[in-house]
């Protein structure tokens, strides 16, 4: 009797947290990309600077070392070489995470979608439906636009690589980063506009 209430319990349990794993298929891989990119931003410019300063410094330091080695300014090497490495590595750094501070945001903006795709308003869902209802001659609605993001949330297909382009589905089979799965905002703007 005690393992059929247990049983009972546990299935009662699993049918009401259900529906709420469901609603947040998606923003749950959204949310991991989106931690990793916030990783990758505090983290991440030390790791980039070191591998940029690494190789540019090798080779700029092979460089001065060739033009001024043989001659009276030996030390001279050094400095070129220092210098030669420093000034192509803060631009690799600066490069790097520009475009992670990028991704950061779109994906958050993509989040931000996603929510409020349920309470059909918002800021990021507003801006979205305006330029969807434009691009699709007035036949759309706020109210489709909503329930077309809800409907490929809860199946999964802004995050399976199912709506992606071709070529992220590609990167997706070769390596199965996360990254390459998720929809962006113009990919989700296309699924809706091919239904």
């Amino acid at each position: 009797m005690k393992k059929l209430k247990k049983h009972l319990y546990a299935s009662l349990a699993v049918l009401i947290l259900l529906p709420q794993f469901v609603l947040a298929n998606c923003l749950e891989d959204y949310e991991t990309r989106r931690a990793d990119l916030k990783h990758k931003a505090t983290f991440g410019l030390a790791k980039s600077g070191a591998k940029a300063v690494g190789v540019t410094g090798v080779s700029t330091l092979a460089i001065g070392y060739a033009f001024y080695a043989p001659g009276p300014f030996a030390g001279i090497s050094y400095v070129v070489g220092a210098v030669g490495a420093g000034v192509p590595a803060i631009g690799t750094v600066i490069g790097i995470e520009t475009a992670v501070l990028i991704n950061l945001n779109k994906t958050k903006k993509i989040i931000k979608l996603i929510e409020q795709a349920y309470d059909y308003e918002g800021k990021q869902f507003d801006r979205f439906a305006k330029r969807l209802i434009r691009k699709s001659d007035g036949r759309l609605t706020k109210q489709e636009i909503g329930d077309y993001i809800q409907t490929a949330n809860e199946q999964g297909a802004l995050c399976d690589a199912s709506i992606v382009s071709p070529r992220k589905q590609r990167r997706f089979k070769k390596t199965e980063k996360l990254k390459f799965k998720l929809a962006s905002k113009k990919e989700i703007r296309k699924y809706i506009l091919s239904l």
